[in-house]
Parts: C-alpha cells; structure tokens; sequence
C-alpha cells in the first residue's frame, strides 16, 4: 500500500496543478479520493495555500475572465459555475466588485455570430433568443441592451 504521509499530499497537489489550476475544494476532493486522511488533506491544502500555491482568489479571476472573454457567458453564470467548484461567495464578490469585467462586449459578438442577420423575428424565435441568452447567464437588461443594438425584433405582424 503506497505511503500517505503529508508530501506525498503535498507531491500530489503539485502534480495536479502542474496540469490546470484547481480550487481549494476541488484539490481536497481529489486527495480524499486517494483515500488520504482528513488531518493530512488539511494540512496539505492549508501549506500550499500559505505558500501561496493554491490560491482561490487568483482561480476565481481567471475564469470569470476567461468564461466571459473568450466564452461569451454572462456573469450570472459563471458566477453560479464558480459556486459549484467550491469558491466561496465572498470571494466571488469581491473578485467582481474589484475587476470591471466587461460583458457587453461578449454578448455583442456572440449574439452577432449566433443570430447572425436575422433582424425580423417571430415572436415565438424572439422569445427562444432571449431565453438562450438568459440560460448562458445575461441578465434581462443586457439582453435587451444587446438585441437593441443589433435591431432584433419581434415581427409580431405575421401572427396575425
């Protein structure tokens, strides 16, 4: 039976990150699925977070930046996504309240590439549109920012 002492812990966190980053939470899941003990997990998570290895904050911004730059998915989103990997709330918080992150941007291009020309739309299209967007995580006001832009409407003429 392989040795689980703390730098064997610690080695294995290491190994990990070398791949991605990773989350508190999601790094203590992967040693207690190795079978570690609780004492030694939290040693090891709490070691590497005060050498500044493992740092929650750093992994928060990184993907809020990455899902809504190069993902093109709302804030409200991402935000629920980073609740799932084990971030804390505060944390959150205070990554959004201290970095501008710019959604309008994304949504733009996205919706452009997405909808394309369509500028006329049944009333039932206009609906799922706007229901698409809400579900990548845009908030109500973005949306009808966005599809203002673009010209996207409603064609409620030909239900009639």
């Amino acid at each position: 039976m392989k040795n689980l002492d703390l730098n064997s812990a610690k080695n294995y966190i290491l190994y990990c990150l070398s791949n991605r980053m990773y989350t508190k939470k999601e790094l203590s899941d992967k040693l207690k699925n190795k079978n570690y003990p609780e004492e030694i997990i939290l040693e090891a998570i709490t070691s590497m977070e005060d050498n500044g290895i493992i740092n929650d904050y750093d992994y928060a911004f990184a993907y809020l930046h990455d899902n809504i730059t190069l993902k093109s998915k709302g804030l409200f989103r991402v935000k629920q996504e980073l609740f799932q990997k084990g971030i804390k709330g505060d944390i959150v918080d205070r990554v959004v309240s201290e970095n501008n992150f710019d959604t309008a941007s994304p949504l733009l291009e996205y919706a452009r590439i997405r909808f394309g020309e369509n500028k006329s739309l049944s009333p039932k299209e206009f609906e799922k549109v706007k229901a698409h967007l809400i579900r990548r995580g845009y908030s109500a006001s973005e949306i009808k920012k966005c599809l203002e832009e673009l010209e996207i409407r409603a064609n409620w003429s030909d239900e009639f």
